[in-house]
């Protein structure tokens, strides 16, 4: 049922979530995304979130595109990255910034608690 290109490719994919998570927190949204540990874990959860929903979409993609669109490997895998690297960044945004701003409110709660 699922080729080996396929399974490489899901389990590649599947792999650099953690990397990815830590790169986007250094260069794209900020080191204060992961600088307390309940944020990095909220931060990460939501990539992962993120990340295996476009995972599903961009393999189910990249094996149309080989089986029906009769596209090379090569030419799938870097038309799939390319499509849903961009779909990833907004998503992320979203979701970091959602995290970003339940974090910030549940510190305030803390603080204004314990003041």
């Amino acid at each position: 049922f699922i080729g080996q290109d396929t399974a490489s490719f899901f389990v590649a994919y599947l792999l650099q979530v953690s990397l990815q998570h830590l790169l986007n927190a250094i260069f794209v949204y900020g080191i204060k995304t992961i600088s307390t540990r309940p944020r990095y874990i909220q931060t990460l959860t939501s990539t992962y979130s993120a990340y295996f929903g476009t995972l599903i979409a961009s393999t189910i993609f990249n094996t149309l595109l080989m089986r029906f669109g009769n596209v090379s490997k090569t030419i799938a895998f870097w038309t799939t990255l390319a499509i849903f690297g961009v779909v990833n960044f907004f998503l992320l945004a979203k979701l970091v910034g959602k995290s970003s701003s339940s974090s910030n409110k549940s510190n305030s709660i803390t603080t204004a608690t314990t003041s």
